[in-house]
C-alpha cells in the first residue's frame, strides 16, 4: 500500500541518518495512520530525542488515545510552549484544560 510505501522510505532515511527527527516523525505518522498506537507513540519519542519539537503533538494525541493522561498532558504542555506550528500550539492549548479537569488539576 501506499501508506508501508511511505513508511518504509522514512525507515530508510532514518536509518541512514538516525539522528534527522523529520525522519522519525514521518515513521509515526504513518503508524498513527495503520492504527499502531504504541509505534507511533516510540517514533514520536525518537523524532523528540532528535530535536523536532513537532512530535510532541502527535505523540500527546497518541497517548490520550491510550489513556496516559499524565503523559499526553506532559506533551501539550511542551507543544504549546516550543512548537513552531501556530495550528499545533492552538490545538494543544485547547486540549490542556480537558486534560487537566480529567486529571484532576486546576489551572
Amino acid at each position: 500500500s501506499d501508506l508501508e510505501g511511505a513508511e518504509a522510505d522514512y525507515r530508510e532515511v532514518a536509518t541512514r541518518t538516525p539522528r534527522r527527527g523529520e525522519a522519525h516523525y514521518g515513521v509515526g505518522l504513518c503508524r498513527m495512520r495503520a492504527q499502531d498506537a504504541p509505534g507511533a507513540e516510540e517514533a514520536f519519542g525518537r523524532a523528540i530525542e532528535c530535536g523536532y519539537i513537532g512530535g510532541h503533538y502527535n505523540r500527546g494525541v497518541v497517548r490520550m488515545d491510550q489513556g496516559k493522561l499524565q503523559e499526553a498532558l506532559e506533551d501539550f504542555l511542551a507543544t504549546a510552549e516550543k512548537d513552531a506550528s501556530p495550528a499545533r500550539r492552538e490545538n494543544a492549548r485547547k486540549a490542556i484544560p480537558g486534560l487537566k479537569r480529567r486529571l484532576g488539576l486546576s489551572d
